[in-house]
């Protein structure tokens, strides 16, 4: 039982913490949207090639925006981490539920969250080395543009599976207590 109030509370703690600093982020990319980088960061995540790379960190240099930029890639660092961990704490949660369709989106859940973990770490990577060099690199910018799909979709997964399940996990109980 102590495990399973431990799991529970570091599902809270890290997936909300993550949700947060997620946040901050999308509260600080208005900084970093411009004519070159319409939709600000995610524009540098998808760019694919060093010539985009490198227009988007003048742009952003010439705005007195790269600095910031490479705070926020170091902040996307810790969010992957931190919003990983939460959300694979919730599917194995979930995974050791009663309920079959809880168990069922447990696995999941822990899947989408190693993918982000995983898929985020490449992308981001990638990102910051040619944010820390403010040089393009066409093999990062492409691996970085891969991955960047791959991850917004295992983040959505992991997202909408932890809601969903919190509502069935409500459901269920409120039906077993009266």
């Amino acid at each position: 039982m102590n495990d399973e109030r431990k799991l529970e509370r570091n599902f809270w703690r890290f997936w909300l913490g993550g949700l947060f600093i997620l946040a901050v982020m999308i509260a600080m990319n208005p900084w970093f949207v411009s004519d070159v980088s319409p939709w600000g960061i995610r524009d540098h995540q998808s760019a694919g090639n060093a010539a985009r790379i490198d227009a988007i960190q003048a742009a952003w240099q010439a705005e007195g925006a790269m600095e910031l930029a490479r705070w926020a890639i170091a902040l996307d660092l810790v969010y992957i981490a931190v919003y990983s961990f939460g959300a694979y704490c919730g599917g194995r949660m979930f995974r050791a539920a009663d309920t079959p369709a809880l168990q069922r989106l447990g696995w999941i859940i822990m899947v989408a969250a190693i993918i982000v973990f995983v898929a985020d770490y490449i992308e981001t990577i990638c990102q910051f080395i040619q944010a820390l060099r403010f040089a393009g690199d066409d093999a990062l910018a492409e691996i970085a543009a891969a991955a960047q799909p791959i991850k917004s979709a295992a983040f959505l997964i992991s997202l909408f599976g932890i809601i969903t399940a919190l509502v069935v996990r409500r459901r269920a109980r409120r039906s077993a207590g009266g």
